[in-house]
């Protein structure tokens, strides 16, 4: 294969790639999705309700986590150790705050 065939055919795939590519734009979505329906009526009354989340482990788990190992980057011996312990306590602290 000489240096033109050679180019015809990137050439070639680069056309047939962007018709692909086009044909893909034309198919029609796996499913329809419909309006909602409206209603009339009369707003009588507004409840206002707040929702507080008591659930913190996450946040706890994630924070001394973080602190720990920012902790274990400082020091060396028992100092990292001790950085270690203070950064993962630290950490938990603000999501028990």
């Amino acid at each position: 294969m000489n240096i033109k065939q050679l180019g015809r055919a990137v050439a070639l795939s680069l056309v047939m790639a962007a018709a692909s590519m086009l044909a893909g734009c034309e198919t029609q979505p796996a499913f329809q999705v419909s309006q909602p329906s409206s209603r009339v009526g009369t707003v009588e009354s507004i409840r206002s309700q707040t929702v507080q989340n008591n659930n913190q482990t996450l946040g706890t788990i994630g924070g001394a986590l973080v602190g720990g190992i920012l902790g274990n980057q400082v020091g060396q011996g028992s100092g990292r150790t001790a950085a270690t312990v203070v950064g993962a306590a630290g950490g938990a602290m603000p999501a028990t705050a």
